[in-house]
């Protein structure tokens, strides 16, 4: 495995490089972090569709 930032290559249980610093993400933490962000879109999705129908009811009434 070689390090994202420095292409520095790295041992399998190193998560920080040792010559730049960086952070090194597993796999598990990018799945994590992709559900997490899509979790969050789904549920600006579903405000921003229930905002839209109550508008268009007020706009219904009037």
């Amino acid at each position: 495995m070689k390090c994202p930032h420095c292409k520095t290559p790295l041992k399998a249980h190193e998560k920080i490089c040792a010559k730049c610093g960086h952070t090194v993400k597993t796999a598990r933490q990018k799945r994590r972090r992709d559900l997490i962000l899509a979790g969050l879109l789904l549920m600006r999705l579903l405000l921003t569709i229930g905002l839209t129908f109550k508008m268009l009811k007020q706009h219904q009434k009037n």
